[in-house]
């Protein structure tokens, strides 16, 4: 902000303030408020709504006493504790167990809450780069030939799996959800050193004596840190028009991939002038929360791909 898009004369910044809609903000600092032009697009960038830990308490009861923090926090913590609980299976609980593992904390130590079983990416056929070029070449394959010969969505996620595509946590367990978590089999191997897989159901609430859980309760270890990694991250909203008149409302055009697409959302909103035109190009493609998603999401996506490829000013 500060080095280049300031000093380009071409951008104004208007940090600590509030939308207030119908074309105002307002400064958090002064009160003051200010107007947009008749003619200016506003760009809504929280359609899809952002939820972390630290944005908001647990949505569980913590009684007084206990030690809880957001994934965040746990690089600050200066006390040492006699265990370790982190509470959710996504990627901020894959990256928790990671930290603490790779910190020298006794797997022993280390109780992981896990509602439902998560399905992963294989990092190994994701990585950019034209070093990595045929392997993603080749992935891509793999993928096509296992949606091109599955007889069922069920056996669709087998051959993913099959293929590499897909892996999962526990092969004795069927996943319940996919976020889009990309992890390796390397770091699949640590977090099997973790034993105590708690899988009751969500946490109802944590006392010092007893976590409630939806299916079962259990006692804990005492002098326990937990953790709280159950935020949603991404919230699933419903797909709109990316384009409405004098507003353009961010989404993804192409599977979990919010940055390309914002980038391309920009690049269509400069070359083509008529909302219909830009919004056959821009149709959203939404995050998926369980495994049988993953096949439809890339069907839109290659969808998506084609209606570019065949539109003139996206492939000078």
């Amino acid at each position: 902000m500060q080095q280049t898009f300031l000093p380009s004369g071409r951008v104004k910044w208007f940090p600590k303030c509030e939308w207030l809609g119908d074309g105002l903000f307002r400064s958090l600092l002064t009160g003051k408020e200010y107007g947009v032009g008749s003619q200016t697009k506003v760009v809504e960038t929280n359609y899809v709504k952002v939820e972390v830990p630290a944005m908001r308490p647990p949505p569980y009861a913590v009684a007084t006493g206990v030690d809880l923090v957001a994934p965040n926090d746990l690089a600050n913590t200066t006390t040492h504790h006699a265990h370790y609980t982190i509470c959710g299976a996504g990627k901020t609980g894959i990256d928790s167990c990671l930290w603490l593992l790779n910190n020298g904390v006794d797997p022993d130590n280390i109780t992981w809450i896990m509602p439902r079983d998560p399905m992963y990416l294989d990092r190994s056929s994701l990585q950019p780069g034209e070093q990595f070029a045929e392997r993603v070449r080749e992935r891509i394959k793999r993928q096509s030939k296992a949606i091109m010969l599955a007889s069922s969505m069920n056996d669709c996620i087998q051959r993913l799996k099959e293929c590499g595509q897909l892996i999962q946590l526990d092969e004795d367990i069927t996943p319940m959800t996919f976020h889009a978590a990309i992890v390796t089999t390397a770091e699949l191997e640590q977090f099997h050193q973790i034993k105590d897989v708690v899988r009751k159901g969500r946490i109802v609430s944590i006392s010092a004596d007893k976590v409630e859980m939806t299916k079962e309760s259990y006692v804990p270890v005492s002098d326990t840190l937990y953790v709280d990694c159950t935020a949603t991250a991404l919230l699933r909203v419903p797909p709109v028009s990316v384009f409405q008149g004098n507003k353009i409302v961010l989404q993804t055009v192409r599977f979990c991939q919010p940055v390309f697409s914002a980038a391309l959302i920009g690049f269509i909103e400069k070359v083509h002038d008529d909302d219909t035109t830009k919004n056959e190009l821009c149709r959203p493609v939404r995050y998926p929360d369980v495994p049988k998603d993953y096949p439809l999401l890339q069907l839109q996506t290659h969808l998506n791909t084609i209606r570019w490829s065949k539109d003139e000013k996206l492939v000078e």
